[in-house]
């Protein structure tokens, strides 16, 4: 073989054929092996942390003891600020009730809020829902519609409260716990049931 010799080489290609021996090979549709479990592996691991961030959040959003409490403590509150502002007789007494209601709930609960480490009276320091319960009732009084305010809107809270200790009864584990929460629903939806035949 000579390299000058012109009948040893191979014949040159010509026109399309030799377009097409220099161009770059075409691409394998869709994708390769490697990618395809790359991406699969990518896509489980983000469905994976998205359902331990939806547990996560779940389990703490649940109602508990502690906050049971303090809503317990928070619309005696509002019963205590409304006693001398309601009119109507059967609403004034279903108030009353109800303040002594709550007053010994909180009572009952203070060695329970201790055991949670909760400090009631420093906790109402801090404002939460009755700020707007207060208001709804201040402007229901400037309007002369106070007692039927008053009365729906306590009626929806115990409901709300008498849920929340219904769920919580249903999980505690200590007896005086059980007991407290389980008193209180009682109490509370004995007054709801007085709330909502109330005449006003």
């Amino acid at each position: 073989m000579y390299p000058n010799d012109p009948y040893s080489q191979p014949p040159t290609p010509s026109g399309i054929d030799y377009l097409n021996q220099i161009a770059a090979p075409p691409e394998p549709a869709g994708f390769d092996k490697k990618t395809k479990i790359i991406i699969i592996i990518i896509a489980l691991v983000g469905v994976l942390s998205l359902g331990f961030i939806w547990a996560a959040s779940q389990s703490g959003s649940g109602p508990t003891v502690s906050n049971a409490i303090m809503r317990v403590a928070r619309l005696q509150t509002v019963t205590e600020l409304q006693k001398k502002r309601l009119k109507n007789s059967t609403v004034t007494d279903i108030n009353s009730s109800l303040d002594a209601i709550l007053t010994t709930a909180v009572n009952k609960a203070t060695p329970i809020a201790q055991s949670e480490k909760l400090d009631i009276n420093k906790a109402l320091k801090v404002p939460d829902f009755e700020v707007k319960l207060n208001e709804k009732l201040d402007d229901a009084f400037l309007n002369d519609q106070l007692d039927a305010v008053y009365t729906r809107e306590m009626a929806y809270q115990l409901e709300l409260l008498s849920s929340e200790l219904s769920s919580l009864s249903k999980k505690a584990k200590k007896s005086d716990v059980k007991e407290f929460l389980e008193k209180t629903q009682s109490d509370i939806t004995s007054i709801k049931k007085r709330l909502e035949s109330s005449p006003v």
